[in-house]
């Protein structure tokens, strides 16, 4: 598709989809569903939005060499527990929406935002999957609700005020971390579980 146009959104099914988002064609991107139909090959849109819709969805962004006029590829995962896994760096909102969802960052990612909100869990149990990442990350909390902590990280989120919120989990990555706590009574346990539960 070379039809010039704003935004490009390409649904999923109702059903468990797997969706790659991958290099094309010189100058074209490519997303491919399940495998089940001819890839769609697209250039000329600077906006692209992948929605997962209903399931438990499998979104892989692994588009280093973008279309032609392609800016920003925004994720939603939809309803399900979705796995939204990031091998290049991206400009675009990663959202989970419901259910119990994971953004595995491949080593080498950043992100930058299409809002401040570049990753988003919601309801559900959600994690930021770091454990492949080899660069040490400072992950700082500025807020909990009762979907998660909204915080950031320097490396992984390298423009100022970008953030992810609603989440729940992060897995550090394979170098010495550092995770800063909120500014309240909160509880450290270094005891097998490394986890951090910030008290009401």
């Amino acid at each position: 598709d070379r039809q010039t146009i704003d935004s490009f959104t390409i649904s999923g099914s109702t059903g468990a989809d797997t969706i790659n988002v991958v290099d094309g064609l010189p100058n074209f991107s490519k997303v491919n569903f399940n495998g089940a139909f001819s890839p769609i090959s697209f250039q000329n849109k600077a906006r692209l939005d992948v929605r997962g819709l209903n399931n438990n969805d499998v979104i892989n962004l692994n588009n280093p060499n973008k279309a032609a006029g392609l800016v920003v590829t925004n994720v939603n995962g939809g309803t399900g527990a979705d796995t939204i896994n990031v091998l290049v760096s991206n400009t675009g909102d990663l959202v989970g929406a419901d259910g119990d969802d994971k953004f595995v960052i491949s080593d080498g990612v950043s992100l930058i935002g299409d809002t401040n909100n570049v990753i988003q869990g919601a309801a559900g149990s959600d994690t930021i999957d770091l454990s492949v990442v080899t660069l040490a990350q400072t992950v700082q909390l500025l807020s909990t609700t009762a979907n998660g902590f909204t915080g950031n990280s320097s490396q992984l989120l390298p423009t100022l005020g970008n953030q992810f919120t609603g989440i729940d989990v992060v897995r550090g990555s394979s170098a010495n971390d550092q995770l800063l706590g909120l500014n309240s009574n909160a509880t450290w346990r270094v005891n097998g579980s490394n986890a951090y539960v910030e008290s009401a």
